[in-house]
């Protein structure tokens, strides 16, 4: 598990005490915090390898979610070790349709012209039975206002069902909001 700069792993031990006692206190979704789950494929595989048994041993009894890259989708073993392990969705940063705020925003591993669209790569993921939560962010320097209409109309076309936003807002968004809003007066 990683949080910040230092990766800090729990064993499968620990993992399958916490699930276990989440369990028996009645919880039925349980959300696996950390920052990227995939951030060490290596070490999360043999991992969730523990949670398939562990689930399947006890009828799948936790829903469980995460948050990772979108790096995800290049992963198929990963993929389907996630699905098996009965988690049912993942938040994606996935920041903007916009291929210049993503460079800005250093999120190189959404414009990966090699590992398809952001579109592909969504429903590469959601194939293995994972809803996505895409997370976006309004405002960087190189959106403008078409922005906004290009989240709402990819999100929707991506059957992403949660779309947390964080608003940032620039001069030349604030300049170009006012110009609309007065030739609309």
């Amino acid at each position: 598990m990683t949080f910040g700069r230092r990766p800090r792993l729990k064993t499968s031990g620990q993992i399958l005490a916490e699930l276990e006692s989440f369990w028996k206190a009645g919880f039925r979704i349980v959300f696996v915090v950390d920052d990227n789950l995939i951030g060490n494929k290596k070490a999360i595989k043999p991992i969730l390898s523990d949670i398939v048994r562990w689930q399947q041993e006890r009828g799948y009894p936790l829903a469980l979610s995460t948050e990772a890259t979108l790096d995800l989708a290049e992963d198929e073993e990963l993929m389907q070790l996630m699905g098996l392990a009965n988690f049912w969705s993942v938040f994606v940063g996935i920041e903007s349709p916009n291929e210049a705020s993503l460079i800005e925003a250093k999120k190189l591993q959404n414009v990966r012209p090699k590992a398809g669209t952001l579109l592909e790569r969504v429903h590469r993921i959601q194939s293995h039975g994972l809803e996505v939560w895409c997370g976006m962010i309004v405002g960087f320097d190189h959106d403008d206002l078409r922005c906004d209409t290009q989240i709402h109309r990819g999100c929707a076309h991506r059957q992403c069902s949660h779309r947390p936003v964080a608003c940032h807002t620039n001069d030349a968004t604030l300049r170009a909001a006012e110009r609309v809003a007065q030739a609309q007066r």
